[in-house]
Formats: structure tokens, C-alpha cells, sequence
């Protein structure tokens, strides 16, 4: 295969991704939470070599993509959030635009969040309320240390 075919065929099997942020792959089957101004993905960065890394994609949802106020918010959250560095709070790789829409990739932190954490205890009546004031602590810690900062 030549050179040419081989760059026609990749753009083609790109137009089949739903949807690509510069170097970060995502599919929306991948979509972690949506919210009522932006969605939550896992995608995956690429780099050479098989260099591949998970990493969660954060987007301005359509409309407010559009709306300069909400656009500046979004920017600001990203540029704070960068400059944090603190074992409870996510780190930002990058902040870009990709067509109408702004997007945040940060580091991926695998594992249940809080809603099924919760969730599960109940259906075990495992409840460990140490476990979830740990938790609650963390996130304190983390929030205390961004209102600081």
C-alpha cells in the first residue's frame, strides 16, 4: 500500500470514530456522565511508538458552546485546574478547541464514583460509614487545598 493509500485509508477509518480531539480518541459508548453544560468521556491519547494512554475528555455540550459567558467559565475552570497540584484533585493535561467546542482532558481516576459506591452498600447493607467519611475527607482536602491556592 502506498503512502497516499495508507493516509486516504486512515482518513477514512477516522470518519467511522465518532468524534476526534486533536490527539485523543473518544467513543460515545465510552461516555462517562452528562451533565446539563457538558459530557464526560473516557477516550484514549496515541502517540508513538504504541504510546497509549487513558484520559477523560471533557466538552461544552452544543448550545453552550456558543454562549460566550459560559465559554469563559469553561476556560477559566481549565486554566485554575492546571496550575493545582494535590493528590485529590485531577490533573489537567490539556485544554483545546476542536471545531464550535471547547474541551478539558485530564487524567483518568479508575474505579465507582460516590453515587455507586453508595449504591452498593445499600444493595449489600454493607454500609461503612469510615469508608465514606475517608472519602468525604479526601475530597475536602482537595477542595480546601483549591480554595488556597
Amino acid at each position: 500500500m502506498s503512502v497516499d493509500e495508507q493516509a486516504l485509508t486512515a482518513k477514512i477509518s477516522r470518519r467511522l470514530i465518532p468524534f476526534m480531539f486533536v490527539l485523543y480518541i473518544v467513543s460515545y459508548l465510552d461516555r462517562i456522565n452528562v451533565g446539563g453544560m457538558a459530557e464526560v468521556f473516557l477516550a484514549r491519547q496515541d502517540g508513538a511508538g504504541g504510546f497509549a494512554k487513558k484520559v477523560v475528555i471533557k466538552r461544552i455540550l452544543g448550545d453552550f458552546a456558543q454562549d460566550a459567558t459560559f465559554v469563559e467559565m469553561f476556560l477559566a475552570e481549565a486554566k485554575l485546574a492546571a496550575h493545582l497540584s494535590h493528590p485529590n484533585i485531577v490533573h489537567i493535561y490539556d485544554m483545546g478547541q476542536e471545531g464550535p467546542t471547547y474541551f478539558i482532558a485530564m487524567e483518568y481516576v479508575p474505579g465507582p464514583n460516590l453515587l455507586q459506591l453508595l449504591r452498593y452498600a445499600t444493595l449489600a447493607k454493607d454500609a461503612r460509614p469510615t469508608a465514606f467519611a475517608k472519602i468525604v475527607s479526601g475530597v475536602s482536602e482537595g477542595l480546601y487545598y483549591a480554595h488556597n491556592s
